[in-house]
């Protein structure tokens, strides 16, 4: 098989290249786009991966996620070609599995779209809601936009005036392995529909609804499945709506072991990088 992997990375160099190293494989094109505002911008890669030329800065929270990974398939179709599956990754993430039953896996499943998918209705993910109802800027980018949208957002819940979606609206997790048929029609799609984008452009945390949203109304809905092939250890302590994943450690060995994922995240080698020796160990890897 030939898959396209892009890599989403923002932080720790040392990390980053021992990812890349880990996915080497001949059926693997690995392609990585870098935060342009990350210290990992002036990184010079040592391990064989395409960097995306149009890397852009990335903010937690607005479109720009969103943005680069549209950037990145640009480039990838640009230089790939026709290929057989897209996955998506963060620079956290880390195999669990070997690269071959990853391999086996998408060739038996071959036309399925495997994407974390939820309904943002009232009967479905109703906390999302409020993240496309309302207009958001991040504060992060400038700070008198981030005022002047935080008034405009107060003006509206007061009033009960909201924003109302070109389509209807799905969320689920950023993280997401699709055939080359879907991916091709999200770059279809995206580049003939250019008020949905701008629709999402002044929403909230887009990474987590603008790819469902494109897909989920698209052809392929029926070939998608609720699954990102990944092993999440969600932080309990966060807020439901805005709630992250916590670090995983050696601690969480046995359970991941126990899943079914190919990829878990996230990991921090800073914290704790015995998990990553010891993955290495299990998925027969050898540097």
């Amino acid at each position: 098989m030939k898959i396209a992997v892009l890599i989403l990375a923002h932080k720790d160099a040392a990390q980053t290249e021992r990812l890349i190293n880990r996915l080497q494989h001949p059926s693997l094109h690995l392609f990585i786009h870098v935060d342009k505002k990350s210290p990992l911008s002036k990184h010079s890669f040592s391990s064989p991966v395409t960097q995306i030329k149009n890397n852009i800065p990335v903010f937690w929270g607005d479109f720009s996620p969103v943005q680069a990974t549209l950037n990145g398939m640009k480039e990838i179709s640009e230089k790939l070609g026709v290929f057989d599956y897209f996955i998506l990754l963060s620079g956290q993430d880390y195999p669990i599995k070997p690269t071959e039953s990853l391999l086996q896996f998408l060739q038996q499943n071959k036309g399925s779209e495997f994407i974390d998918h939820h309904p943002v209705t009232e009967d479905g993910w109703k906390a999302a809601m409020s993240r496309y109802q309302y207009f958001y800027y991040r504060k992060n980018k400038n700070v008198w936009g981030w005022a002047f949208f935080a008034v405009v957002r107060t003006f509206m819940k007061i009033t009960g005036i909201k924003r109302k979606s070109p389509v209807p609206v799905w969320a689920g997790s950023q993280w997401f392995n699709i055939s080359y048929a879907a991916f091709d029609y999200i770059l279809k799609y995206t580049s003939a529909n250019p008020e949905l984008v701008s629709f999402m452009k002044r929403s909230n945390f887009t990474d987590e609804l603008f790819f469902q949203t494109v897909l989920l109304n698209s052809p392929f809905k029926n070939n998608c499945v609720n699954n990102s092939l990944r092993y999440i250890h969600w932080n309990e302590a966060s807020m439901e709506e805005n709630k992250s994943p916590g670090i995983i450690g050696i601690k969480d060995l046995a359970v991941i072991q126990q899943s079914p994922a190919f990829f878990a995240r996230k990991f921090d080698a800073a914290v704790d990088s015995a998990i990553l020796n010891e993955l290495d160990k299990i998925t027969g890897y050898t540097s």
